[in-house]
């Protein structure tokens, strides 16, 4: 996969509903990409790309504080995101990543 300062929108959309494995030290969690989608605000000064955000689900424990997690995707690619949990549904956590 492309550095994080090249990954657009289009980089994610074949991914949606796919897994992930967050991988931190001694655990793995699974995460499900939920949503990926543009944010119409506006782009940070000199952005080469038009952001977006891209929404996870992933268990309800452990809750992850927000940071920088590594992870895998389903066909073995490597990429590293910071995450905010943003909420809890029935038997998850929702979590976002925003690209600007």
């Amino acid at each position: 996969m492309k550095g994080v300062d090249l990954l657009e929108i289009d980089d994610f959309i074949p991914l949606l509903e796919k897994h992930f494995l967050l991988r931190d030290g001694g655990f793995s969690v699974p995460f499900r990409l939920h949503e990926v989608t543009p944010y119409h605000g506006h782009a940070a000064a000199g952005a080469g790309r038009a952001p977006f955000y891209l929404t996870f689900l992933g268990p309800a424990k452990p809750l992850l504080s927000q940071g920088i997690y590594h992870f895998s995707t389903e066909d073995g690619r490597d990429l590293s995101m910071f995450l905010v949990p943003v909420g809890q549904v029935d038997g998850g956590t929702i979590y976002q990543a925003v690209y600007n």
